[in-house]
């Protein structure tokens, strides 16, 4: 089975439906030309509802996996548990979204930590932006070494950081070689830095990752322009190649190490 561990869902007036089409038609379609079996998506909150995705997850229960945006601002002066109780009553959501550029907050502000112990109380992963680009919040405040802060903190937290912790991709293998439930993801790493000595070190790091089971295929959908999946795919599927990965390994990158982490059945693909 093939997952997508990495799309997004936009509502018709979304700020970002201007540019992206984030409409749960195509997404599909985008599946079903790349040969996805399922993907994993969500909404980066406020812009969008918890309760926009979680009706389109309900009408496709063989396709999509909800995760919970959460936005931890909302959460600062109130209970961090109660908030995730209450989403998780709205749908039986699989992990959490969070997105410190555009909620503009940062990773280990201590205000926050309640919420991150209640998410792992919860046994549920967390979804962490961690790229370096116009942010609400410090940059220096949002790297891949404040991962490594954030789980010491809270040492069961599961966290998957996006973009493989973008220009920093090397701090983010790091961080993984030094938390067994720390993943990275490969969504959008090389359509934003291509042509940057970026590329070689994403090469290193998957090497290096494939065989410890810490790496998601994801291809951030519909960001990139738009860009089909099937391109994302194909072009790690070339590097895997590249690097001569055994496919055992590969099979856990594309759907294997997601469906583990957030102990999906799929005895029945």
């Amino acid at each position: 089975m093939i997952i997508d561990s990495h799309t997004h869902l936009l509502e018709p007036d979304s700020v970002f439906s201007a540019h992206m089409d984030g409409s749960v038609e195509t997404l599909l379609r985008a599946m079903d030309a790349a040969q996805i079996d399922r993907a994993v998506t969500f909404v980066v909150t406020p812009y969008d509802s918890n309760e926009f995705v979680a009706d389109v997850c309900r009408r496709h229960p063989d396709r999509l996996i909800a995760y919970m945006g959460i936005d931890p601002n909302v959460c600062i002066d109130g209970d961090a548990a109660a908030h995730v109780e209450e989403l998780l009553e709205l749908h039986p959501f699989k992990g959490v979204k969070v997105h410190p550029r555009h909620q503009g907050f940062s990773i280990n502000d201590e205000r926050h930590r309640p919420l991150f112990v209640a998410i792992a109380d919860r046994g549920l992963p967390v979804l962490i932006d961690c790229v370096s680009m116009p942010s609400k919040a410090p940059l220096a405040d949002n790297l891949p070494f404040e991962i490594d802060r954030l789980v010491r903190h809270v040492p069961n937290l599961k966290v998957v950081m996006a973009h493989m912790g973008g220009h920093r991709v090397l701090d983010g293998y790091a961080v993984a070689l030094q938390h067994p439930h720390v993943y990275l993801d490969l969504s959008w790493l090389l359509y934003l830095y291509r042509g940057s000595s970026v590329e070689q070190d994403a090469r290193f790091a998957v090497k290096r990752l494939a065989p410890k089971r810490q790496l998601l295929f994801g291809s951030d959908h519909p960001s990139m322009g738009n860009q089909p999946i099937e391109v994302t795919k194909d072009e790690w599927l070339a590097i895997f190649a590249e690097l001569e990965l055994e496919q055992e390994d590969i099979d856990a990158i594309m759907g294997g190490t997601i469906a583990e982490l957030l102990e999906l059945d799929i005895t029945s693909a």
